[in-house]
């Protein structure tokens, strides 16, 4: 596992996020990123980390991704700390 960003796929250690509100920062991040790509965030995924604090994943599709790949873009946030993400083009995982 690669320890300066949460895996593209949640790990067994993640768990699902019943409570959506704490992941505002992050919800601005990835709807900020698909603005700037004229797309559109899809299949947002909630988790929570002891690691990695509050994860959202998603996929970004915009009018210029061929064949429907798109960017994937992974946003954290620890308790009281600023929101950080990381793209990644779909299939270069």
């Amino acid at each position: 596992m690669d320890d300066q960003f949460p895996p593209w796929k949640p790990d067994s250690s993640e768990s699902v996020a019943s409570d959506q509100s704490s992941f505002h920062d992050c919800d601005q991040v990835v709807s900020g990123f698909a603005s700037k790509m004229n797309g559109a965030a899809t299949s947002r995924q909630y988790t929570t980390s002891k690691q990695w604090g509050d994860v959202l994943r998603a996929k970004v599709v915009s009018p210029s991704d061929a064949n429907g790949a798109g960017t994937l873009i992974t946003c954290w946030s620890c308790s009281g700390a600023n929101a950080e993400f990381v793209v990644q083009t779909e299939g270069y995982q």
